[in-house]
């Protein structure tokens, strides 16, 4: 240690006089010399003094000497708030030691032949540099050095590095370094960062080297941190080191278990490690990347957020499945799955009941029954899969030409119950995107999918339960899919849309087939379904269907050979406000027990009718439909009613045909135009039916209409505005006005 040089004041003429001069320098050399003899007590002979001192204020040890491992015992009448400076390399009890080590005991009079309970090790080059540490610029430059010696600590652009013997541990060119140059090897310091979990997983360092490190940081500020740990580990390096996940500020990530994140390499059994843990510590488990599964994930994290790619040769019935059933519990997943079309790509649908395969097929081609019916021994349901094992299938042979792939669902929920569970899911590519079922209650899904079969389908009485979803509301949004929403069955469920255009191929395919328990309401928007929306019954018995239109939206629906837009084969009731907007096919209504419809039709791009109500089997019963139709483009009629009962329709709009074939008690209802332009209203006699026109016609005019006929009522606008009746009796045939006033007969 170099010491100031005495104090001297220099002397200019006789300012000040020698004898000032020679007091003050006295004065202040007295004060130095104090100053230095003070410093003197605490550094010690040797350069580490100073460094001893430091570390025994830093830690609240004191050094109490110098230990060589090479002696093979641990030093006598050790006390404890001591420790001791390793000064050499060697093993005592199992258990490595190298320069720069500190040996601290655990008790006083420690075992000087036993580790394990009675000693511990750190290393003061975690806090602070030797004095004999190197610098150099680069690995290279370290390597080839030939002036080292062990001990010593070095630091290099990836990190700091301690010197050992050569051939001390196994080097991996990366926390093990063979130093050519001078014969030894760099070992990277126990506290420093690893850069990513490659460098982790192959680090040969053993775990004594970590002996005094509590947690180890992997991938920088967007990485982790580890927790050492003796059992219980979450990963074990290639040296030994046995450590544990710690969950950052965002929760558990999943690259802390060893998950590549890819979307190639097989991750699966990663994640449930991963989802494991999440569960015991109850935090979220995310993940940065796309991992690639081979296996249905049952996941238990409460809180998610995760991208699975599905990789080829996939088996099971769904990708991922939540396993949380606590109702009290706080359900909050964001999944992004990645189908990779692993059953081939989605073509079209087939009719089985046509009793031929399709054709025609590549392979890889996916076909979806859209009936039931059974080809050459093999029985479909609806909506069952088929797909083309060789190019030109077979359309009369099933062996060697098909297969029947099972449906994979992206996400798939049963028995959650928590009206605090909320789902987001983005399905693309995928055989289906949500499957909820049985007792899936109070929840709420958000999902969105590109190029997927089914979106989002919902089943009650799956696998033999007596349950069925209840008051679940779904956000669905997406393109090109095959459908947007399937109920089989849902006691409350309530379905908002933002999609556009279904699939190409699937006309065959309901874009929305309703089969509820009991109530489901549709709103939003769909925009350019091939395939019509279907409202159909429920399987299960005594159970209704009823669906209400809460302002949806039909832009541009059944574009390609569909003859309706939307069919409702049967239900109990149906309400609410329905738009079809430039439609390819009209809105059909087979059966229907009970309802108040409102639907505004605008510009068909058909022509036909627009509205039908019931068929020569079916009825439509004390329902109130009304249909607007402010611009009627290629329509040709507006109302065909095959049977009703007790029902009342009213058509506001263009003057478009209208007829009434059968049924009783009903009132239909049109605009006293339709009689001013001459339009067509057909009723075939029945009991009890009655055809209202509005004001507007005059008596001439009323007249003057060549269609009328029995049950016919006319508000004129002149003559009082008084009601006209047509009658049939005899001489009397014609419109009867006021007090049976006679307007004369019908031209």
């Amino acid at each position: 240690m170099q010491l100031p040089q005495p104090f001297t004041l220099s002397v200019s003429g006789n300012d000040p006089k020698i004898t000032s001069k020679e007091v003050l320098e006295s004065s202040v050399n007295t004060s130095l010399q104090d100053t230095i003899d003070l410093l003197t007590v605490y550094v010690d002979q040797t350069e580490n003094g100073l460094i001893e001192q430091i570390q025994a204020l830093a830690t609240g040890l004191q050094a109490a000497g110098d230990w060589d491992p090479s002696s093979g015992v641990f030093p006598v009448g050790s006390e404890v708030g001591g420790y001791y400076l390793v000064s050499g390399s060697g093993t005592v009890d199992g258990v490595s030691f190298e320069v720069g080590d500190w040996l601290i005991p655990l008790k006083d009079g420690a075992s000087t032949s036993v580790y394990s309970g009675e000693w511990a090790t750190g290393r003061y080059s975690q806090v602070l540099e030797g004095a004999d540490g190197r610098a150099f610029t680069d690995q290279s430059e370290m390597q080839a050095a030939t002036d080292l010696a062990v001990g010593q600590s070095i630091d290099i652009p990836t990190g700091r590095f301690i010197t050992v013997a050569g051939a001390t541990y196994s080097a991996n060119d990366a926390t093990v370094i063979d130093l050519a140059g001078s014969g030894l090897q760099a070992v990277l310091a126990p506290g420093a960062s690893l850069p990513d979990d490659d460098a982790f997983q192959s680090d040969t360092r053993p775990s004594s080297w970590f002996s005094g490190v509590t947690t180890l940081s992997i991938g920088g500020p967007s990485g982790w941190t580890l927790k050492r740990v003796v059992a219980d580990a979450d990963r074990t390096t290639d040296g030994g080191s046995m450590w544990q996940v710690l969950p950052g500020a965002a929760g558990l990530d999943v690259r802390a278990f060893g998950a590549k994140g890819d979307g190639t390499v097989d991750d699966s059994a990663v994640l449930l490690a991963a989802d494991a843990r999440a569960q015991a510590l109850d935090v979220p488990l995310i993940g940065i990347g796309v991992y690639g599964v081979s296996t249905p994930m049952i996941l238990g994290a409460k809180r998610l957020d995760l991208t699975l790619s599905v990789l080829p040769g996939f088996t099971g019935a769904y990708v991922a499945r939540c396993q949380t059933t606590d109702p009290a519990a706080v359900i909050d997943w964001t999944l992004r799955v990645e189908g990779n079309n692993v059953h081939g790509s989605l073509r079209k649908g087939f009719n089985p009941g046509g009793g031929v395969f399709p054709s025609p097929s590549v392979t890889g081609d996916v076909f979806v029954a859209s009936a039931s019916g059974t080809i050459d021994g093999q029985t479909f349901a609806k909506y069952d899969r088929l797909r083309a094992t060789v190019d030109s299938a077979s359309t009369t042979t099933f062996s060697g030409s098909w297969e029947r792939p099972s449906v994979i669902s992206a996400l798939e929920v049963e028995g959650v119950a928590s009206p605090n569970a909320t789902f987001r899911l983005v399905a693309n590519f995928c055989d289906r995107g949500l499957y909820a079922y049985n007792n899936t209650e109070r929840a709420a899904f958000d999902v969105t999918g590109r190029l997927t079969g089914e979106l989002v389908v919902e089943a009650s009485h799956v696998g033999g339960a007596t349950s069925s979803p209840d008051n679940v509301s779904y956000r669905i949004r997406g393109s090109s899919c095959m459908s947007w929403f399937r109920s089989e069955g849902s006691i409350v469920s309530q379905a908002w849309f933002d999609t556009q255009i279904t699939m190409e191929g699937m006309q065959s395919i309901p874009a929305f087939d309703i089969a509820s328990d009991r109530v489901t309401r549709l709103s939003g928007c769909q925009r350019g379904n091939r395939g019509k929306g279907l409202i159909r019954p429920n399987d299960s018995a005594n159970l209704s269907n009823v669906v209400i239109f809460d302002n949806f939206h039909l832009e541009y629906p059944a574009t390609d050979d569909n003859t309706s837009a939307l069919e409702i084969d049967n239900a109990s009731y149906v309400s609410g406000n329905l738009t079809v907007s430039e439609p390819g096919g009209s809105t059909r209504i087979k059966a229907l027990d009970g309802g108040d419809l409102s639907i505004v039709a605008l510009r068909q791009k058909k022509t036909g009718h627009m509205l039908r109500l019931g068929t020569s089997t079916t009825i439509i019963s004390r329902a109130h439909i009304r249909l607007y139709v402010p611009r009627a483009d290629l329509a040709t009629e507006a109302i065909i009613i095959d049977s009703a009962v007790k029902s009342l329709v009213e058509y506001r709009g263009v003057p478009l045909p209208c007829r009434l074939y059968a049924g009783t008690e009903n009132e239909l209802r049109l605009p006293g135009e339709m009689i001013s332009t001459n339009t067509e209203v057909e009723i075939v006699p029945t009991t009890g039916n009655r055809v209202r026109f509005g004001p507007g016609p005059t008596t001439t005019q009323i007249r003057a209409y060549s269609h009328a006929v029995r049950g016919m009522v006319v508000e004129a606008s002149d003559n009082l505005q008084l009601e006209a009746h047509f009658t049939d009796r005899g001489t009397a045939d014609g419109w009867q006005q006021a007090a049976r006033e006679n307007l004369g007969t019908t031209t």
